[in-house]
């Protein structure tokens, strides 16, 4: 039978062995000894838990428009084929007053 010594370093395991000292050692020390060990860790893991979930995420840096927009038409979303559509007409408008743009200077 365990007793509780004054070697024990930690209050718990005080405890743990008075609790079996006083229940002896049949199935019954056992279980009592197993609830109250359960009913001492329970609350650490739910503390644990709650501290590991709340942790901020780290800055993701924002998406431009062009960004999300590509995004979206790669995907398989109904009407993301208009938007890969849309921005590759974009696209060609943005060539186009590029070469204008050029012509112009070149004119003056």
């Amino acid at each position: 039978v365990l007793g509780a010594s004054s070697s024990t370093s930690s209050p718990a395991i005080a405890g743990a062995a008075l609790a079996l000292s006083a229940l002896g050692n049949g199935d019954e020390g056992r279980k009592q000894l197993n609830r109250w060990r359960t009913a001492r860790l329970a609350p650490v893991l739910l503390i644990m838990f709650v501290a590991a979930c709340a942790g901020e995420r780290p800055d993701e840096p924002e998406r431009t428009d062009r960004e999300r927009d590509s995004l979206i038409a790669e995907s398989r979303l109904p009407g993301a084929a208009g938007v890969g559509a849309a921005m590759r007409a974009q696209d060609k408008a943005s060539a186009t007053n590029v070469r204008l743009d050029s012509i112009a200077e070149s004119i003056r």
